[in-house]
């Protein structure tokens, strides 16, 4: 009984620290022009330049005019968003996982700066390390959910030699009348993946939680129930 009571302390402590690093609903969305918004959330970790950790994940949105359908096409605007950017934004479907796998060395991006060039085509004259491959159809009174992933702004060539990496996603809606609202946004600040539009980080931790406790319960009662079944055969006991 001790050593399962030490065992789900233990289990407590390491899973209250799975979810430890998560910033739920962080990012600020703004009108800064008709129909353009900017979407941002800046964070500073720990001590100043070099040491300290710079996060500026940001981008800037356009929502065109309904065609005779209804749809709007909503398309990021990479040159009006802060120069300290560097990170990869995507379209993403709730539930999906959001990690290097899925937003690092993609085939397209709904915006895309520096993040993934090597310090060498960063400093070569006339790159353009910025770009956005595609647009979003929407129809009026429906979700928008984007991930991202964002490297500290101190990582080279500005700085430090290791690259830190977060990962998060941003939900919005769009109105009758083609307007965004922030629903909802999460980055994990631990740099570790994170699933797209839920109501936590990899895994659950109160819920696995749940699941050590009641194994444990369960593991208690078989126990008991082997002892008293023994008692029930008098030759057995008398064996003993």
């Amino acid at each position: 009984m001790r050593s399962i009571v030490i065992f789900l302390l233990l289990c407590a402590c390491c899973t209250d620290g799975i979810a430890a690093g998560v910033e739920w609903n962080c990012f600020t969305l703004s009108e800064v022009a008709d129909n353009e918004y900017q979407l941002s959330y800046y964070h500073d970790i720990g001590s100043g330049y070099p040491d300290g950790v710079s996060i500026r994940a940001e981008t800037v949105l356009r929502v065109s005019n309904a065609d005779v359908n209804g749809q709007r096409l909503v398309s990021a605007m990479p040159e009006s968003t802060v120069l300290a950017f560097s990170g990869n934004w995507l379209a993403a479907n709730i539930g999906d996982e959001v990690s290097a796998a899925t937003t690092r060395n993609q085939a397209s991006y709904f915006h895309h700066a520096f993040i993934d060039e090597s310090p060498e085509d960063l400093n070569t004259p006339g790159f353009t390390g910025v770009r956005s491959d595609y647009g979003i159809e929407m129809s009026a009174d429906t979700l928008l959910l984007l991930i991202f992933a964002v490297e500290d702004t101190n990582f080279l060539p500005w700085g430090k030699d290791v690259q830190s990496v977060f990962y998060g996603w941003v939900e919005l809606n769009m109105d009758l009348f083609g307007n965004l609202s922030l629903q909802s946004s999460a980055i994990d600040l631990d740099g570790r993946p994170i699933i797209a539009g839920g109501d936590s980080a990899i895994p659950e931790p109160s819920s696995a939680l749940l699941l050590l406790v009641g194994g444990a319960l369960l593991a208690l009662r078989r126990s008991r129930n082997v002892r008293f079944d023994l008692s029930t055969y008098p030759e057995l006991v008398n064996q003993r």
